[in-house]
C-alpha cells in the first residue's frame, strides 16, 4: 500500500516511512429477484477481480477515504459506488443489486450469409487501436463496452445498456469488419440489427508538427456518423502512422495534443476507407499564436461544470449530443476540448486567426467533477448546448469573447433498486 508522501533532501539517512495496513472490501452482487449473475468483475481504483458467485471479497487494497468501486458484467448495466478502505479492515458494502438494462439483438452477415463465430462490441463507446476493438489503456468512457460472440446462425444478443447512444461493431478476423452503427435510445428495432461485415481497411500517413516528422503523438480515427468508435495509435520516430484495420467507413482522422481536463487539441483531416484498400492522409499539427478566453454567461445562477468546444467553421446545435454529432462530421480543420469544473473561463491557447465556432455544454449546478461525463452521455440528447461564431483575428495575441448559456434543470436518475451501503468497516 501507499503511505503518505514527506519531503526529503539528498544525503538524508534517518528517513522513515510507515505504510499502513492494507484494507479491504466485500459485499454481494444480485439481481432484484435475488439471483447472482453469472459472471460480473469488481474493481477499486487500478484493481478488478473477477467472481462467479453472489459474494466478493477484493483484498490488498490501499487505504483511501474515498475511492469509486464498480461492478460490471456482460448482463447488467454497470454500477459505480463510493467507498471508504480503511486500514486492517474489511469494508462491508452490502448487496450490490443490479439490472439487465436495455438489451441488443441482431445478425451478423458477410456476402448475405450468417457469420458464426464473429466478436460483437457495443458501448457508449468503443475505445480501440489499430488492429482491435480493445484498447490495453482504456479509455475511462469505454469502461462500460461489452462483447460477444455470434452463435452457429450469427445471431447475437446482449444486455445491460443504460440510457444513451449506444456504438456497436462486428468483427471477424478471417473476414472483416461492420460500419459502427449509432443506437440512439429510442432507436425502433435495437433487438433485430443487421451488422454487415466487409474487408478491413488500412489507413497510414506521415505527421508533422513544426515541418518535421513528430514522434509519440496520438492519432485518432472517429466515424464521422458514430462519434463512439475512435481507434487511436500513436506516430513512431519518422512521425508515420498507420491504421491495419479499420471498418471500411468515412473518418475524422486528428493529431491529438492534451487532456481533457488541461485541453485537448486536434488538428483534423476527413477521409473514407473503402474495403480491402489502404489510403494514406498526412497530419501537420500547426499551431497559431493567439490565445482565446471564451466565459461563458449563465442569465441566472452560478455554473459550475461545462464542456467547452472551439472549432473552425461555423455550426449551431441545440443539445450536447448534436454538438458530438456535428464535431465528429466536421471536415478539415482545428479543434480545441476543455472541461471547466468551477465555472472559470476557458481559455484556449496557440489558435490561429480564421473562424470559429465556440460552444459550451452547462451542466446543471448538482453535477460535479468527473460525474458530468457519465451524466452527458446519459442526458446528453436533452442538455442543451451553445454555439457562438468568433472571428479570430491575427492581433492581440490575447482576445476573449462571451457566449450567454442557461443553466438547465437537473435530471434525476431512477434509483437501482437496491445500493450497497458503501459504508461500516468490520476487522
Amino acid at each position: 500500500s501507499f503511505g503518505e508522501g514527506m519531503p526529503a533532501q539528498t544525503g538524508t539517512k534517518d528517513l522513515r516511512i510507515v505504510l499502513e495496513p492494507e484494507g479491504a472490501v466485500k459485499g454481494k452482487v444480485a439481481f432484484a429477484d435475488g439471483k447472482a449473475p453469472d459472471a460480473y468483475t469488481v474493481a477499486v481504483g487500478m484493481q478488478q477481480q473477477a467472481f462467479t458467485t453472489d459474494e466478493f471479497t477484493l483484498d490488498s487494497l490501499a487505504p483511501v477515504k474515498k475511492v469509486e468501486l464498480s461492478v460490471r458484467g456482460p448482463g447488467f448495466q454497470t454500477r459505480l459506488l463510493e467507498v471508504t478502505i480503511e486500514p486492517g479492515k474489511t469494508t462491508d458494502v452490502g448487496t450490490i443489486t443490479v439490472e439487465k438494462g436495455r438489451g441488443l439483438a441482431g445478425l451478423v452477415l458477410a456476402d448475405g450469409k450468417p457469420v458464426p463465430g464473429a466478436n460483437v462490441y457495443a458501448g457508449r463507446m468503443i475505445f480501440g487501436t489499430g488492429s482491435s476493438n480493445t484498447a490495453q489503456m482504456m479509455n475511462p468512457m469505454a469502461r462500460g463496452m461489452k462483447e460477444t460472440t455470434t452463435g452457429p446462425d450469427g445471431t447475437f444478443t446482449m444486455s445491460g445498456f443504460g440510457s444513451g447512444d449506444i456504438a456497436i461493431v462486428a468483427e471477424h478476423a478471417s473476414i472483416g469488419r461492420s460500419k459502427a452503427m449509432r443506437l440512439p435510445t429510442e432507436m425502433p428495432g435495437q433487438t433485430e440489427l443487421t451488422l454487415e461485415l466487409q474487408a478491413f481497411g488500412a489507413l497510414s500517413g506521415v505527421l508533422r508538427q513544426g515541418g518535421k516528422p513528430a514522434e509519440g503523438v496520438f492519432v485518432s480515427a472517429q466515424s464521422t456518423t458514430t462519434p463512439g468508435a475512435l481507434y487511436n495509435v500513436a506516430s513512431g520516430p519518422d512521425g508515420t502512422y498507420r491504421f491495419d484495420k479499420l471498418a471500411p467507413d468515412t473518418y475524422k482522422v486528428s493529431a491529438t495534443l492534451g487532456m481533457p481536463m488541461m485541453g485537448m487539441k486536434f488538428y483534423s483531416k476527413q477521409i473514407t476507407v473503402p474495403p480491402g484498400k489502404e489510403v494514406t492522409i498526412d497530419l501537420a499539427v500547426e499551431p497559431g499564436a493567439v490565445t482565446l478566453t471564451v466565459t461563458p454567461k449563465p442569465k441566472a445562477g452560478e455554473l459550475g461544470v461545462a464542456s467547452v468546444w472551439l472549432t473552425t467553421g461555423v455550426i449551431a446545435v441545440k443539445t450536447s449530443a448534436e454538438l458530438g454529432l456535428k464535431m465528429a462530421a466536421a471536415g478539415p480543420g482545428a479543434s480545441q476540448w476543455i472541461i471547466i469544473r468551477s465555472g472559470e473561463p476557458a481559455v484556449f491557447k496557440e489558435v490561429a486567426p480564421g473562424q470559429y465556432s465556440a460552444c459550451v455544454a452547462p451542466f446543471p449546478a448538482e453535477v460535479k467533477g468527473m460525474a458530468a461525463m457519465g451524466y452527458g452521455e446519459r442526458h446528453g440528447d436533452k442538455l442543451p448546448a451553445y454555439c457562438k461564431s468568433i472571428n479570430v483575428g491575427s492581433a492581440p495575441s490575447a482576445q476573449s469573447s462571451d457566449v450567454p448559456v442557461e443553466l438547465p434543470p437537473f435530471i434525476a436518475d431512477p434509483p437501482p433498486p437496491g445500493t450497497g451501503s458503501g459504508s461500516g468497516a468490520r476487522p
